[in-house]
This record gives structure tokens, C-alpha cells and sequence, in this order.
């Protein structure tokens, strides 16, 4: 049961850093520097679940680091999303 639970758990990060980086992408208001935060993250978390694979990570914290870093980008993305006007 846990394995599915965080199975999903990263699932839906993957997720969200695709949707970010797709709503990065197709909106011109958003900063530039928002774009390499977005990919950034989303590069961590398939680096971390990459070596997680390999290597065995017992007490390191990395993957909830990056879980708040996504879901924390995600949200400044959404809030630039809604403003009409480019903010220079």
C-alpha cells in the first residue's frame, strides 16, 4: 500500500513540473527566469528518481526538497498566469 501511495506521490510531481513548464512555455507574461527555475526542477526530480533507482538513499531528504520546490514554482507560475500585463 505505501509503494502505491508514493508511487503516486511521484506520479504526480512528474505531472505538475510537466504542467508548469508547458503553462511557462505558451505564456508570454511570465519572467524568463521563471522558465529556467521551472526546467531546473523538473531536471532534479528525474536526476533524483534516476539515481534513486540505483542508489540507496535511506536518509537523504532531496526528494521532498524537490517535491516543494515544484509545487512552490507551479504556484508563483499560476499567480504570473493570472495578471494581464508583463511585469518587466
Amino acid at each position: 500500500m505505501g509503494l502505491i501511495v508514493f508511487l503516486l506521490f511521484i506520479y504526480q510531481l512528474l505531472k505538475c513540473a510537466k504542467q508548469t513548464l508547458t503553462t511557462v512555455d505558451n505564456n508570454a507574461s511570465i519572467p524568463p527566469y521563471l522558465r529556467s527555475v521551472a526546467l531546473a526542477v523538473y531536471s532534479g526530480l528525474i536526476g533524483t528518481f534516476v539515481s534513486g533507482t540505483f542508489l540507496t538513499q535511506g536518509f537523504v531528504w532531496p526528494i521532498y526538497i524537490l517535491s516543494a520546490l515544484t509545487i512552490a514554482v507551479s504556484q508563483i507560475a499560476s499567480q504570473f498566469e493570472k495578471r494581464e500585463e508583463p511585469i518587466s
